[in-house]
């Protein structure tokens, strides 16, 4: 939200939210309360709106996307893009079918210091990347989500950011320290 607000590449319409308390408690939104809707349908249908940005639990992506497609939105989605491979091939054969642009945002593409170690890596001031061990360490359960759905897309855009991914081998060592 924050480089929306800062773009001078984007207008900033309107947010969708199902919570009316979260505007009440966040200064953000008490300055900008003319910016909610609480109706998504209002929001699809609107035809001044070219692009959503869906920023949801991903049990809610393919539903909202889905929906976005039919009204001839292009969309950003937050990764993941949907919960299985077969939401993620209708999501495309949508998209394909009513030309609209489908993208998936992964936070780490935009990481100030993964893009100067990328740098320092292309410039050769190091030697070659042979490989990167990437760890997560997840402090309890939050979510409904295994750790894998939720933070392993990162790891893939992280490795993106150096390698092409399509050519890596993957190896997944999910350690479990506690059984309870």
């Amino acid at each position: 939200l924050k480089y929306l607000i800062k773009s001078k590449n984007f207008k900033l319409t309107k947010i969708y939210t199902r919570s009316k308390s979260k505007i009440k408690k966040d200064s953000f939104y008490i300055k900008n309360v003319n910016l909610f809707s609480f109706n998504l349908n209002k929001i699809l249908s609107d035809p001044m709106i070219s692009a959503l940005i869906i920023v949801t639990p991903i049990d809610t992506h393919f539903k909202i996307c889905q929906e976005a497609i039919k009204f001839t939105k292009n969309i950003l989605i937050e990764k993941p893009l949907a919960l299985n491979f077969k939401e993620a091939e209708k999501i495309k054969e949508l998209s394909i079918r009513h030309n609209n642009i489908v993208h998936t945002a992964y936070t780490y593409i935009f990481s100030e210091s993964l893009n100067f170690i990328n740098t320092i890596i292309k410039k050769g001031f190091i030697g070659k990347l042979n490989s990167i061990d990437i760890s997560i360490q997840q402090l309890g359960r939050f979510l409904k989500y295994d750790v894998i759905l939720l933070l392993g897309s990162h790891c893939i855009s992280i490795l993106q950011k150096f390698y092409k991914i399509e050519k890596l081998e993957y190896k997944v060592f999910p350690e479990i320290f506690n059984k309870q």
